[in-house]
C-alpha cells in the first residue's frame, strides 16, 4: 500500500506540476483560464480573444472547491490534459488543487518553508541529514489514499540538494544534485 501511495505521489508531483502561466480571476463567474497557447477563455464560454477552443469548469469543481478551499484567495486556473488544476497562496504556502475532468478531487500540493513542517518530520530530516538544512518542503495529499500525506523535503548543504520523500515512517531519496538518483 505504501509503495502504491509512493507511487501515486510522485506521479501527481512530477506530472501533474505546471508548467504555463495562468491568469487570476475573482467571481465564479468570470473565471479565465490560459495555457501558453490558446488564448483565455471564461467559465461562461466567452473568449477573451479570438481563436480560443471552447472549454469550461464543470459546475462541481467550482462548487467543490468553493466549499472546500473557503480560504483561497486570488485563485488562478489551469487546465490539464485530464483536468483542471487550480493555484493560490495562503498563509505563506503555496498551494495545487487538482481535479480530474470529470470533478472529481485528485489531490492536492502545498509548498511552504520548513518552519511549517510538522516537528516529528524536522526530527526524522535532522537524524538523517545532521549538517544540512532545510531550504523547503511539498506536501502531497492525493484521494486514492485519504489522510496519507506524503512530504518532499528540500535539504541542503553547500551545492548538495536532496529531496527527501517521506511517507508515514518511510524515507527516501527523490532527488540527489550529487549522485544520479533522479526519480522526477
Amino acid at each position: 500500500m505504501k509503495k502504491l501511495f509512493f507511487v501515486l505521489a510522485a506521479v501527481l508531483f512530477t506530472t501533474l506540476w505546471p508548467n504555463t502561466a495562468a491568469i487570476a480571476q475573482e467571481p465564479a463567474e468570470n473565471i479565465l483560464i490560459e495555457t501558453a497557447s490558446p488564448p483565455a477563455i471564461t467559465i461562461k464560454g466567452k473568449v477573451s480573444n479570438s481563436g480560443a477552443k471552447k472549454d469550461s469548469i464543470s459546475s462541481s469543481v467550482l462548487k467543490h472547491f468553493k466549499k472546500t478551499f473557503q480560504y483561497a484567495r486570488d485563485v488562478k486556473w489551469m487546465p490539464l490534459k485530464d483536468g483542471y488544476m487550480a493555484t493560490f497562496e495562503s498563509d505563506d504556502f503555496v498551494e495545487r488543487v487538482y481535479y480530474h475532468s470529470s470533478g472529481n478531487l485528485c489531490g492536492t500540493l502545498k509548498g511552504y518553508s520548513a518552519d511549517r513542517l510538522p516537528d516529528a518530520i524536522i526530527e526524522m530530516i535532522k537524524k538523517a541529514y545532521p549538517k544540512h538544512s532545510i531550504v523547503y518542503a511539498d506536501e502531497v495529499e492525493v484521494t486514492t489514499v485519504p489522510g496519507a500525506i506524503t512530504y518532499f523535503v528540500h535539504v541542503q548543504l553547500n551545492q548538495d540538494l536532496k529531496i527527501v520523500r517521506i511517507c508515514e515512517e518511510d524515507m527516501d531519496v527523490f532527488f540527489d544534485s550529487e549522485k544520479s538518483v533522479n526519480r522526477f
